[in-house]
């Protein structure tokens, strides 16, 4: 069987020998006739050995733009695959840090490509000391709440934040500002996670990049006085009388609405509905329209009410009070 092998391969070895080589001139023939090229073809940057003790300042570049002389059919295949150019950081101090890009380095060229530019050619890399600081969460809160509100307090939670980054940076840093949160026309506390501001090159955040903040919002209270606010007794079936039976009152309620209230929509009332006929002195209380409300009730002062059964006649000195309807 070997023999027969044997046989096979070195049969007439002159004529494969004479065969091979006319291939290999003719590949040259066709690799020089053949017309050249060019196209932009992307290589990836690959960083290795990065110190920890240090940190960037400005933005690497991912990749290079490596401009190929080549065959089209060669370009074709090229536009295939990746192309790697490795730079090795090892020993990389604080300052600047320059690097000259080297055709002959960029990995996954194959025979017959020829690089006619590279952009960038060169650049440089800026290091610092990282330094580690516990910083002040400032939250930052735009625009105005809505028209009768106000901002009673804003919490942020963690008050304070581990961060890591250039020294040069935070050592003249005492506090980190929140992403803005935007409160337009609310009237309501706002509650939610917001990150925290990312514009400082080169930070990192130990214990994650967003914080919580609550944000009260309450109303504004105004004081207004109002006069002759007449009172009505509810929840009985008895006649009744209430003397005074008009109040002048002043109120606290909310200045989104203080325009809108009027004598007409107060109501000043007394429930009656467990008193049984007789004499009473009586607070009464004020209700308003349901939109509508009043930081606390006011102090007002005693009423004298009388209720008597339908076919017991009351004294001409009192005057007679209908509840509103």
């Amino acid at each position: 069987m070997l023999k027969k092998v044997r046989n096979i391969l070195f049969r007439n070895w002159a004529l494969k020998i004479l065969s091979l080589a006319f291939a290999f001139v003719m590949w040259i023939f066709v690799t020089i006739k053949t017309p050249r090229e060019e196209a932009p073809i992307e290589a990836k940057i690959v960083y290795k050995n990065g110190p920890k003790d240090l940190v960037l300042l400005n933005d690497a570049p991912q990749s290079l733009l490596v401009r190929v002389s080549s065959t089209r059919l060669i370009l074709k295949s090229l536009r295939k695959r990746t192309l790697y150019y490795e730079i090795d950081l090892k020993g990389i101090r604080t300052g600047n840090a320059t690097f000259t890009v080297i055709p002959s380095k960029i990995d996954g060229l194959p025979v017959g490509a020829q690089v006619v530019s590279i952009n960038p050619s060169f650049f440089t890399l800026t290091y610092d000391t990282k330094l580690s600081k516990v910083l002040n969460v400032n939250p930052v809160v735009i625009s105005e709440p809505k028209k009768g509100y106000k901002i009673k307090s804003v919490q942020v939670l963690p008050k304070r934040i581990e961060v890591s980054g250039p020294k040069n940076v935070l050592k003249g840093m005492d506090a980190i500002s929140t992403e803005p949160v935007d409160i337009t026309d609310a009237s309501f506390t706002i509650e939610k996670e917001v990150a925290l501001d990312q514009s400082i090159k080169g930070l990192e955040f130990t214990s994650g990049d967003v914080v919580k903040i609550v944000i009260e919002i309450e109303p504004i209270w105004v004081s207004k006085e109002f006069k002759d606010v007449p009172i009505t007794v509810i929840n009985t079936s008895y006649k009744h009388r209430v003397k005074p039976d008009k109040l002048n009152i002043k109120l606290t309620v909310m200045e989104a609405v203080a325009n809108e209230l009027t004598p007409d929509n107060i109501q000043l009332y007394i429930d009656a509905s467990e008193l049984k006929p007789g004499e009473y002195v009586k607070k009464p209380l004020v209700k308003l329209p349901e939109e509508m409300m009043i930081q606390k009730q006011p102090l007002l002062p005693d009423v004298k009410l009388r209720l008597w059964l339908p076919e017991i006649a009351p004294s001409s000195s009192e005057g007679k009070v209908e509840p509103k309807k």
